[in-house]
């Protein structure tokens, strides 16, 4: 790597595993099958665990195919073992594709008008030379038929599904995994050669070959051709030198309530080394490393697909075998892979994929016999049919959580290697990811290398970012709360660019960097941001200034949960029916719209939020009205009323008096026996706020309904105000660690 094709930090300088114990331990427990015998010994192949074969046939555990009970008809009135018919096929002399897809439909028989072994038969007619064919039927094919056939002495326990919302993991010796993959090309894995939603594996991926032999001409799809240069070679090297190593497994799945509250996370940006040379898997070395994912694992790598997860797996065949047993990700899941074995090298990507030879992985082994190399499997979003729902919140929220889950598993011992992860053909925004998976790293404390794949001007414009985040002491959460307000921001501006609006945001004055909330009934809150209210001529005051220098003791009209407390315990319905405050001069001001007792109109357009206050506008502005609250009763009167408006508040001297009583921030019960309230809304917002039974309900309930609102309308609008408050408070003080919610191993 030339030194010119890489910023931030060396390389050199990143944290990796080399040395360090790798996560998870080999220690057998109930969320650990670990199928050979421990202690492992070094350079020899690992025994099977447990010593007698045990056989398991059930809906928690892979259905194998040397199982007694995997039946196959062989006529109206008979079954035989299936196994049976495979061994006896497999070791029948096969010297060309014909005859090997033959004996595969011997026991698949209602799929042999279905399936084509067009790609297989093109690679041994075609693609590889006629001696290379030769050779391969002749030494290699007896070998990888008898590891098929071993497969009941190789394995001798059950291998259990690595199911949705769960943390569990699978340890295998190579050989085992190699056994299993000898059966996959042979197609011999029961029930899962159907696609139907009601198929019991319809929620796994596909493990069987048979897609991969019959996807498309060869001469049509020269990739398929090179997948099977790769797939040859590694049972060439596993008949001709069996491997001593092991592989782990893990599933992990994260509860959604130990996932961060984005908006709070107080995390510094992490180191970041970006270059546009090298690759995860040569650089990345000792670090976590990304594989850009599919729900299903694999993605495509066993029929036409060739990317970034699919050009891994080839590369790296023993990964294919998580298909067999791993089901698709949810939102918060990843699958981690330890110790995997690289055994080819390639070149281009995509149609232009190419197997480059062999590869002789030198990568250190741990005690365990598993190397220092560690594959993270995360699944992006698919943004092809509409690229600008990745701006949304939600979306927002949902990769970063993502990029969490996959980057926290374990202890922090190394950094991650990854890239423009879900810019291919899922249509991801690099530079958005690059800065996701920037906040999922600091807030997890591990470093970030970062692969461009020969883009220049992406490193650049990532590094340029970065580096201007970090000299403006950018937290994850400020960074977040930019992000939202940008997804705003877009939906007016269709065209914007994401990083300009970061500049501009960064180097905005204060004044313009508030940011409102208003509900909606969409699974996010979304957010407008009003930038500077066009004032009339005679004054040239800021509406929205969050530090004007005239008004020290000044503080936003927003509502916290403390006020909100003191102000329903104290204030009266004769308040509302007040004499207005006397008006004095001041800096503060408060636009106040008559017509609605003294709130703001809530019918701001965005025509009327602009950019320049010199600028001509048609706007007809209500009368600016100036008030100094000076009174204890006033300032809760004041608080009350402009509880949503955009003023800004002149409180005066502080008091002692009517201190805001605690509030009580712990999870509700869920008993409404006798509880009297008005709508469902304003129970869920009782409970928010602390209430645990039904006499807490009441008594919350009674404390709303004493500042005697209008209408149910804002009165449910009070309920939402206070329980946001609440909930955000309570958010912020979950302080149970990630780990707790992984099995213990």
């Amino acid at each position: 790597m030339s030194d010119c094709s890489w910023k931030g930090t060396a390389a050199e300088d990143l944290d990796r595993s080399y040395g360090k114990p790798q996560y998870p331990p080999l220690l057998p427990s109930s969320c650990h099958a670990i199928l050979i015998r421990l202690p492992v010994r070094t350079n020899a192949i690992p025994e099977p665990f447990p010593r007698q074969t045990h056989d398991v046939w059930n809906r928690n555990y892979v259905r194998l195919p040397c199982s007694p009970q995997s039946l196959y008809p062989v006529s109206e009135d008979e079954l035989q073992k299936r196994w049976e018919i495979i061994q006896e096929e497999l070791q029948k002399s096969i010297t060309s594709s014909a005859q090997l897809e033959t004996a595969i439909l011997s026991y698949n028989s209602r799929y042999a008008s279905k399936w084509n072994f067009q790609s297989l038969h093109y690679f041994f007619c075609e693609t590889v030379e006629e001696d290379e064919a030769r050779i391969f039927f002749e030494s290699i094919f007896p070998k990888l038929a008898q590891l098929a056939c071993n497969l009941p002495q190789i394995l001798t326990g059950g291998v259990p599904l690595l199911k949705q919302h769960s943390s569990a993991s699978i340890s295998l010796s190579q050989l085992q995994i190699a056994s299993l993959l000898a059966n996959a090309f042979f197609c011999t894995f029961p029930s899962r050669n159907t696609l139907k939603q009601t198929a019991e594996y319809s929620n796994y991926p596909d493990i069987n070959f048979n897609r991969l032999f019959g996807c498309g001409r060869g001469d049509k799809e020269p990739s398929v051709q090179e997948k099977l240069k790769c797939i040859m070679n590694y049972f060439r090297r596993v008949v001709n030198d069996p491997p001593t190593g092991v592989v782990t497994f893990s599933r992990y799945y994260v509860v959604k309530e130990a996932l961060p509250n984005w908006a709070e996370v107080q995390s510094k940006l992490p180191r970041l080394h970006i270059s546009s040379e090298g690759t995860i898997e040569d650089e990345g070395q000792g670090m976590l490393q990304v594989d850009f994912a599919n729900k299903f694992v694999g993605g495509g790598v066993l029929s036409m697909g060739c990317v970034q997860e699919e050009i891994r797996f080839v590369i790296c065949p023993e990964l294919i075998i998580s298909r067999l047993f791993t089901e698709c990700l949810d939102d918060t899941e990843a699958l981690i892979i330890t110790g995997c074995e690289q055994y080819n090298k390639y070149t281009g990507y995509a149609d232009s994929f190419s197997w480059a030879g062999d590869h002789i992985d030198t990568t250190p082994v741990d005690e365990f016999g598993r190397r220092y190399c560690t594959v993270v499997a995360v699944d992006a979003i698919y943004y092809a049919r509409n690229p600008s729902l990745q701006f949304s919140q939600f979306h927002l929220q949902r990769e970063l959580n993502k990029a969490f889950v996959g980057f926290s598993f374990g202890p922090p011992i190394c950094g991650i290697a990854t890239g423009n992860w879900g810019c291919g053909v899922f249509c991801g925004n690099a530079e958005l990811k690059a800065l996701l998976q920037v906040m999922a790293a600091g807030q997890t404390g591990r470093d970030l290398a970062y692969f461009t794949f020969k883009d220049d001007k992406l490193r650049d414009s990532i590094y340029k970012m970065y580096k201007f985040l970090c000299d403006k002491g950018s937290t994850v959460g400020k960074l977040y709360k930019l992000l939202c307000r940008f997804s705003d921001h877009r939906a007016q501006n269709k065209n914007s660019d994401l990083y300009s609006f970061l500049y501009s945001e960064y180097n905005a004055p204060a004044q313009s960097k508030l940011s409102f909330s208003k509900p909606t009934s969409e699974r996010r809150s979304e957010k407008f941001e009003p930038r500077k209210v066009q004032p009339p001529r005679q004054t040239t005051s800021s509406y929205f200034s969050a530090n004007s220098s005239s008004a020290t003791d000044s503080k936003s009209c927003g509502l916290s949960s403390d006020e909100i407390d003191n102000l329903l315990s104290s204030v009266d319905e004769s308040t509302f029916n007040s004499t207005p405050l006397s008006q004095k001069g001041t800096s503060s001001q408060i636009i106040v719209d008559e017509s609605t007792n003294g709130t703001c109109s809530p019918k701001l357009t965005e025509s009327q939020v602009i950019e320049d206050s010199d600028q001509e506008t048609d706007v007809n502005f209500k009368e600016i009205k100036t008030y100094v609250l000076s009174e204890e009763k006033d300032r809760k009167v004041c608080l009350e009323k402009h509880r949503n408006s955009w003023n800004h508040i002149d409180f005066g001297p502080k008091t002692e008096k009517g201190s805001p009583k605690n509030v009580d921030f712990s999870t509700a019960d869920d008993r409404m026996e006798g509880c009297s309230v008005d709508s469902n809304q304003e129970r869920s917002s009782l409970l928010a706020l602390g209430a645990k039974d039904s006499d807490s309900i009441k008594k919350c309930s009674a404390r709303i309904d004493k500042v005697q609102l209008k209408n149910s309308d804002s009165k449910q609008s009070a309920s939402r105000s206070i329980s946001k408050n609440v909930q955000d408070k309570a958010a912020t003080g979950v302080k149970r660690k990630i780990s707790d919610y992984f099995l213990p191993v």
